[in-house]
């Protein structure tokens, strides 16, 4: 795709040739992954982390891919062969998250082991929190106001740790025979609404929902 490949015309009977040209330019220069059950994912360079790619715009990629690169000829044909091409083969859902590994802002945790791997479209994550990983930090301002949350029950702040693992921490192909929902129910002024403001400034931006 050099200034010498601009403004070819394709014979007829290239359309494994297109076929090949486009899935290379949106398979790997575009960062494009498909998951059958899902669609297409691509890298956000932005928030450092695979996004589910609308359906209209993946099926637009191969024209845009050869508007930029002035093929003229070409048909419904090849540009579906080329979708074709990129879904033949495409990812578990397992395939994303395969390590148990959690995105911070400064690299991807292995909490096993504690290293922290550099950011890598390679580690497959499709969350990452919006803060960075301080070894051996203490949180005492968190944990006092915790305590005082649960003043008379003090074992509910062993409960919530679990509960914001549980959240943090990749599944991958694990099994659960019991999935779990935290629920938050009390008085107004108690923490509920500063504890869901912690929970989304470590989740990020592109990993909070609301029911209206």
């Amino acid at each position: 795709f050099g200034d010498d490949a601009v403004c070819k015309v394709l014979p007829r009977n290239s359309q494994e040739h297109l076929r090949r040209i486009l899935t290379v330019s949106a398979a790997e220069l575009s960062g494009i992954k498909y998951i059958a059950e899902l669609g297409a994912y691509e890298w956000d360079t932005r928030l450092q982390v695979w996004r589910q790619m609308p359906n209209d715009v993946f099926k637009g990629l191969p024209n845009r891919i050869a508007d930029a690169h002035k093929w003229k000829n070409r048909s419904g044909a090849h540009i579906q062969s080329c979708l074709d091409a990129i879904t033949s083969n495409p990812l578990r859902i397992s395939g994303f998250n395969p390590h148990r590994l959690v995105g911070f802002a400064n690299g991807d945790l292995d909490p096993a082991t504690g290293q922290l791997h550099d950011i890598s479209p390679a580690n497959l994550l499709t969350s990452r929190l919006s803060v960075d990983w301080v070894p051996d930090v203490g949180c005492p301002t968190f944990l006092a106001w915790l305590q005082w949350m649960w003043a008379r029950h003090p074992h509910q702040v062993e409960l919530l740790r679990a509960a914001i693992r549980w959240t943090l921490e990749p599944k991958g192909d694990a099994k659960f025979g019991t999935e779990v929902v935290v629920g938050l129910i009390g008085p107004a002024g108690r923490g509920k609404g500063s504890l869901l403001e912690v929970f989304q400034a470590l989740m990020g931006e592109g990993s909070v929902a609301g029911i209206a």
